[in-house]
């Protein structure tokens, strides 16, 4: 707990908390002051003269010819200089502002162009492919879009309909080569994209050969809510078989009514943590934030993930990652300098950032250098606007936020300080850098180990939903108030060393569960594993509370199928019927905390429940929930062919053909 209780700011005398502890330093206040009502002006179209003389050229230049001709004045000296010099620098001027408009606008009218394009383009059958590429006769410096030759950050976009395919592939990341398990043979994969309403299909191609981790697989889409499509969720042995070596499938779902920041990653044990995660976005073409940026693309999406050594297969504990890396790149201590990820942004310009978890442990307290973020998202959720200066922001988890580049044409510092692991910025660890068209190619000039203060981080509570769809939450407004209240007790059997979730360690089955309703199970007692799973009825409203100080916090939960209600979150004793956050990944807290959230049934079929620490998960600490047991929840989700032929494939597998580890050798609690 005494990582957890640092990262929130309660030990100040550790290093972390030293870093981001909070206080009352008047002229930082001050400076945070201006620096929002300077973002403040700019959201509403009127820039202050403040900022005219912070970020326009021509500003600038006037004050900087009245110096000029003020010395000249009080130097006696020839007289044609006084023409002369200020000639040459309002040469030198007038290109600064016509490479300066030049950027701005080519930056404005592209995101304007692909906003457009997003909108109009009908996807039908076959690739969308929007891939990043130089523009013939601009340097690097001179485009928001350009990719730096050091480290490449925009994703070649694809989709909704797609080929995905997984293989084994050796990458440095961090500097230390190994294999892994990737989409594309990439990492992160490549960046899937649509627009909200589009019908998504995508062939998952397994063409691993890897004998040393997992050779089967399948893939979660995650915080897509799959209504009607439960059998395209993913999560092996409870959605659908994994798919075998040399075989495919076509996961096809809709996203009627989403859009949004996700992700994709392996629903196959701990897979995911050997390199199978990407990018999943759902454009909106009727934004209600759209005025709030001027770019949101495929250059404007960070993940950040946990980087192991040591394959998944042969970790057998709960390990500690060795690095962090934020779109793909990343360092370790005493490791190579390995080149960081390169964000580039043109001043005056605000951007759109979507920032996802794609963690199998760590959380991560994220803040960009000199920088304010005004978060408008949460797990494809819009949010009121909130401005902060940091986010913690735990496994699964997404969130959008604006970024005004308004500072000095400069690089700063990207920073990700985790939780666990290799902690602080030492050599560049946990970083990466925001690089202002025009800055020199090169990482920041000041110590990246000086010491930041935060003084605004987001808090859970604090966040609200954009548009309240109901009158409130569901059920009443009382706790206890809605139609079924559970209890989530958590713990280790330390005879097992697993977790258990009331007393029972979660187990995958051998036969998916929603095969057992197809099949004729009818309750929850009829279902395996059955003391991990709980009979819900359907279009009711269920409270779920999370008491916290479990061994191994804090826990982020998701619930697959749904976003919930956040009527109670970490660090808070209060209750919020009215107006809370709605998501798909909370964190459990410390001792004293009572996380509770509600969501209604209305989405039939078997959803897991579980940490997505994904160690947490394989030793045992997940339920499933089954809405709609037996006829209901089997009418509600007609499966393809294809559906039906993956067990088949699967049950004729080696112990060869499966590869990595067995069953009764998965990793413990401890």
């Amino acid at each position: 707990m005494a990582a957890y209780d640092a990262l929130r700011g309660k030990d100040p005398n550790s290093p972390i908390g030293a870093r981001h502890r909070y206080g009352d330093v008047s002229e930082e206040l001050a400076r945070r002051r201006r620096a929002y009502e300077r973002q403040q002006s700019y959201n509403r179209g009127a820039k202050s003269p403040q900022y005219e003389w912070d970020s326009n050229p021509e500003e600038r230049w006037k004050a900087n010819m009245m110096i000029a001709f003020g010395i000249l004045a009080l130097v006696a000296g020839i007289a044609p200089s006084i023409f002369i010099l200020p000639y040459r620098m309002h040469k030198n001027h007038t290109n600064a502002v016509r490479n300066y408009s030049n950027a701005r606008e080519e930056a404005l009218e592209d995101a304007n162009a692909r906003r457009q394009g997003r909108k109009l383009h009908n996807h039908g059958s076959g690739d969308t492919v929007l891939d990043l590429q130089v523009r013939a006769g601009s340097t690097l410096s001179d485009s928001c879009f350009a990719l730096s030759l050091s480290a490449r950050l925009a994703f070649a976009a694809i989709g909704p309909v797609t080929d995905l395919r997984i293989q084994n592939a050796h990458l440095g990341l961090d500097g230390y080569d190994r294999s892994g398990v990737f989409a594309d043979g990439m990492f992160p994969g490549p960046l899937i994209i649509g627009n909200k309403g589009d019908d998504f299909k995508i062939n998952v191609i397994n063409e691993l050969t890897d004998e040393a981790m997992l050779k089967t697989t399948s893939i979660h889409w995650h915080g897509l809510l799959q209504k009607g499509t439960n059998w395209a969720d993913g999560p092996s042995f409870i959605n659908q078989c994994p798919i075998a070596p040399g075989n495919s499938f076509s996961y096809d779902f809709s996203a009627a009514d989403q859009a949004g920041t996700f992700w994709y990653h392996s629903h196959l044990s701990t897979q995911y943590c050997d390199g199978l995660r990407g990018p999943f976005v759902v454009y909106d073409p009727e934004d209600p934030h759209e005025h709030r940026y001027d770019v949101d693309d495929e250059s404007t999406v960070i993940t950040l993930s946990d980087w192991y050594h040591k394959l998944a297969p042969q970790q057998g504990a709960v390990p500690l990652p060795q690095s962090t890396l934020i779109n793909g790149r990343g360092r370790f201590p005493q490791g190579p300098l390995n080149d960081l990820a390169v964000v580039n942004v043109v001043q005056g310009t605000r951007y759109r950032f979507r920032l996802i978890a794609m963690s199998c442990a760590p959380n991560w307290v994220f803040s960009i250098d000199n920088h304010l973020l005004e978060v408008i998202e949460a797990d494809g959720i819009n949010t009121q606007p909130l401005l902060v200066d940091s986010i913690q922001i735990f496994a699964g988890q997404r969130y959008s936020f604006v970024l005004t580049a308004d500072q000095a044409v400069d690089n700063y510092w990207i920073r990700a300080d985790p939780n666990e692991g290799n902690q602080g910025f030492e050599g560049g660890i946990n970083s990466a850098v925001l690089r202002y068209s025009g800055a020199p190619e090169t990482e920041p000039s000041y110590d990246v180990t000086k010491e930041v203060i935060l003084f605004n981080p987001l808090v859970e509570t604090n966040l609200h939903p954009l548009v309240t769809e109901t009158e409130g939450v569901a059920g009443g407004h009382f706790n206890d108030g809605a139609d079924v209240n559970i209890n989530l007790a958590f713990a280790i059997d330390p005879k097992l060393g697993r977790f258990t979730v009331n007393g029972a360690t979660y187990r995958a089955p051998t036969m998916p569960v929603l095969l057992q309703i197809m099949s004729g199970a009818s309750s929850a007692q009829n279902l395996l594993p059955s003391s991990s799973i709980y009979e819900l009825p359907l279009n009711k409203s269920i409270q779920l509370s999370f008491p916290g100080g479990a061994p191994g916090s804090p826990h982020p939960f998701h619930l697959h199928g749904h976003a919930f209600d956040v009527i109670r979150s970490a660090g808070s004793d209060q209750y919020n019927y009215n107006d809370p956050v709605r998501r798909d990944v909370v964190s459990t807290g410390d001792v004293g905390d009572n996380v509770t959230i509600r969501f209604v049934t209305d989405n039939a079929g078997p959803w897991f429940l579980h940490c997505h620490v994904d160690w947490h998960m394989e030793a045992g600490l997940a339920v499933i929930f089954t809405e709609g047991t037996n006829r209901e929840g089997a009418l509600a989700n007609p499966t393809p062919d294809s559906w039906d032929d993956l067990c088949p494939a699967y049950n004729a597998l080696s112990p060869t053909d499966l590869g990595g580890i067995l069953p009764d050798t998965l990793p413990t609690a401890s």
